[in-house]
């Protein structure tokens, strides 16, 4: 496995104009380095603990930075490929995700992009949402559940 990817790596970055790009170096070493991979995707608004919950499936306590302030700690999204934890003929690929609806640099075009993007890339998406379920989570299930009956092969 390419060293690259056996620790946090940005995989979709976010230029100084907030548009989307590929970091290559990353995008290469997923090519390459192959086992079949299950990817597991968290989307989410921001502060809510989904880089928390990353690290958590990885078994650390840290790796996926976490912050303690309303300034987004990831921006676009970030990658972690492990060894499966019950499967060794495969690894498993950890997408955290910039934080929807962020208060100070919210873009919501940047805002449906990355969710779009993760359901196209996940074979596993969480939706981590706290509290009371209110109508944007719904409306953010409902396309999930359209963009799905799209992207069954």
């Amino acid at each position: 496995m390419s060293s690259i990817l056996m620790e946090l790596t940005p995989f979709i970055g976010v230029d100084s104009d907030g548009k989307l790009f590929v970091h290559d170096e990353t995008a290469e070493a997923l090519q390459q380095h192959g086992k079949p991979v299950v990817v597991i995707a968290i989307v989410g608004n921001a502060r809510r603990g989904k880089s928390y919950l990353m690290n958590r499936m990885l078994g650390r306590q840290s790796g996926f930075p976490l912050g303690s302030t309303t300034n987004a700690t990831t921006k676009g999204i970030w990658a972690w490929l492990t060894d499966h934890p019950t499967r060794s003929n495969e690894h498993l690929l950890l997408l955290d995700t910039e934080g929807l609806s962020h208060a100070t640099d919210g873009d919501e075009n940047r805002d449906i992009q990355i969710f779009v993007l993760s359901v196209i890339l996940s074979s596993t998406l969480i939706y981590n949402c706290q509290g009371v379920i209110d109508e944007s989570c719904l409306e953010l299930l409902d396309l999930v559940s359209r963009l799905s009956e799209h992207l069954v092969l």
